[in-house]
């Protein structure tokens, strides 16, 4: 019997691809050749600090704004020359943009009426889509009678009336406190596998990027520096700026010759050539040692559930995290111990 093969990219095909796109804006460069793939089905997030191009990005996807270099495909499709309206692609931005001369029902139908969508057909349809964000019931209230989670609800409703093939989010929880965020990341993440669509969001939450991702494209500077699973970006940061982005933690440097780092404080196997290295340890990776001497705890800070010690020894001064309760206190002695395996180590030469 004859047996067909069907490989991983057929099964999920791309629906973006972006080669090269450079933007720049009254005379500034905001992207420099950001290249960029997307399979059908799956969730990414656009990640990095404030100012370095992610929502440039998004506008640029969606055909808000024109690059001056570069192809923005969709499926197969290179859509330069395509206005918003006609890409497939719906965005939701930060601050909303609800109509508030209509009732919730109106602006969630309003995509739907100018695609010429008889009225009772799309309000019936708004009201199925209120009833999935769990709005129903708030058909005829007006944007004015809503809370900012509420309305957070509305705009993604609107979005999904558009029945996108691409959902483009641009830091639509920022506005809202940490428990309506919870809620709307959970919503967010209900809504993408029930309606089976692929979702770009732009964040400066790492949290965030990383518990809702399939990938994470971390951008610096209008670069994209790193794009990967959530994981892998988090454990094998490719540069120490994409590491201190996420946290950083203790560096230390060293030496490695012959397939061993050597330095002051910790000496491990190492298959790398000679050469200088920095070796970052996490503070979840270093332990306390009781029994042991040469550091001594200077300082301790709770966290909520943890403990975040400072612990200083041979010139330096480590950030050492307990879970739970410990035996510690400030001016005891103690030795340390490096979870080697867990080391993330960075070329200094590169």
């Amino acid at each position: 019997m004859k047996t067909t093969t069907i490989s991983y990219e057929e099964c999920f095909p791309l629906v973006l691809k972006l080669v090269g796109i450079s933007v720049a804006i009254k005379g500034k460069s905001i992207l420099e050749e950001i290249n960029l793939e997307v399979k059908e089905g799956e969730f990414i997030s656009l990640l990095g600090p404030s100012g370095c191009g992610k929502s440039t990005l998004l506008k640029t996807i969606a055909g808000l704004l024109t690059q001056q270099s570069g192809d923005v495909l969709m499926g197969q499709k290179n859509v330069n020359d395509l206005p918003a309206n006609e890409r497939g692609a719906v965005i939701v931005f930060q601050d909303l943009r609800l109509f508030p001369n209509m009732t919730i029902a109106e602006n969630v139908a309003f995509p739907l009426k100018l695609k010429g969508v008889p009225k009772a057909e799309r309000l019936a349809k708004a009201k199925e889509l209120l009833e999935r964000v769990q709005l129903a019931g708030y058909e005829k209230r007006k944007t004015s009678e809503m809370s900012g989670g509420q309305l957070q609800r509305v705009a993604l409703a609107r979005a999904m009336a558009a029945n996108p093939r691409i959902l483009l989010l641009d830091e639509p929880f920022s506005s809202l406190d940490e428990s309506l965020r919870q809620d709307m990341r959970r919503l967010v993440l209900d809504l993408h596998k029930e309606f089976g669509m692929t979702t770009v969001l732009v964040t400066h939450d790492q949290e965030e990027a990383l518990m809702m991702s399939d990938k994470v494209a971390v951008m610096m500077e209008g670069r994209l520096i790193q794009y990967d699973t959530p994981q892998v970006i988090y454990d094998q940061p490719a540069s120490v700026a994409v590491a201190d982005f996420f946290g950083g933690g203790n560096y230390i440097s060293g030496k490695v010759q012959g397939n061993t780092f050597y330095s002051n404080q910790v000496s491990f196997p190492l298959d790398k050539p000679d050469g200088d290295y920095l070796a970052l340890f996490r503070p979840s990776t270093l332990g306390l040692v009781p029994k042991k001497r040469g550091y001594h705890i200077t300082e301790m800070n709770y966290l909520g559930g943890m403990w975040d010690l400072k612990v200083e020894g041979q010139g330096r001064v480590f950030s050492v995290r307990k879970v739970g309760e410990h035996p510690y206190k400030i001016g005891d002695e103690t030795g340390l111990e490096f979870d080697i395996s867990r080391a993330i180590i960075f070329n200094k030469s590169q």
